[in-house]
């Protein structure tokens, strides 16, 4: 993989991870299982859904990961642009770290990580 192909592939990790809490992914809250799959939908639910409050504290919690994520990546391309491939690798490795925190595969980070590493 070269340099571009880098850029661009840390680019739409910065992309996904931003909009995790948007994009959102199945969650079930509560006995009835109820879905909340989504940021937006935590902040719809009626003050009168019992788990409302759990639901809110974690698509906030998964917005600010994202952030985080994404942050590391803005470092990691910073890095790729100045040719310090292995100050991008430790970059994206922060932000594999961050994301097994909720989603042990890594579908974002992880095999970006397991690239760059790689190419050490």
């Amino acid at each position: 993989m070269d340099t571009k192909q880098l850029i661009a592939a840390v680019r739409k990790a910065c992309d996904e991870a931003t909009n995790w809490a948007v994009t959102g992914w199945e969650m079930r809250w509560g006995m009835n299982q109820v879905p909340v799959n989504t940021l937006a939908e935590a902040k719809a639910k009626p003050a009168t859904f019992v788990n409302r409050q759990e639901a809110l504290a974690y698509w906030s919690d998964i917005e600010e990961m994202g952030a985080e994520c994404a942050a590391c990546g803005t470092k990691a391309l910073a890095a790729l642009e100045k040719g310090d491939l292995g100050a991008a690798a430790n970059a994206v490795y922060f932000a594999k770290f961050t994301e097994k925190k909720f989603n042990k595969q890594t579908p974002t980070w992880g095999s970006l990580s397991d690239t760059l590493h790689g190419l050490l």
